[in-house]
């Protein structure tokens, strides 16, 4: 199965349902769930921000959210990987995440 969730809170909502469903279905088998890659996904604010037209107003920018905020992705992440750990523990799942590497060239 491949699933495309947006952002991190989606994500983590999406693996949850599935676990779950596989789970009712088959409560012995182990489950595997690749995520690819963790750094493309916004945070809720950030996604909503998309949606603001070319030169907001500071007004459309406060409605969506607010402005940038230093570490907010690292902050989210952090935030779903240990709310499903414990979750995944449960259910004899494994999630592997996958995040690539970026190198200055020169």
């Amino acid at each position: 199965m491949v699933y495309d969730p947006v952002t991190l809170e989606q994500v983590e909502k999406k693996i949850t349902t599935v676990v779950n469903k596989i789970r009712a279905a088959f409560p012995d088998k182990p489950i595997g769930i690749v995520w690819d890659s963790i750094g493309v996904n916004p945070t809720e604010r950030e996604w909503n921000e998309t949606e603001l037209p070319e030169n907001p107003t500071q007004q459309q920018i406060s409605a969506a959210g607010g402005n940038e905020r230093p570490g907010e992705r690292a902050k989210a992440a952090n935030k779903v990987l240990r709310s499903l750990n414990p979750f995944l523990n449960n259910n004899n799942a494994t999630l592997y995440v996958i995040n690539q590497v970026r190198k200055k060239i020169g």
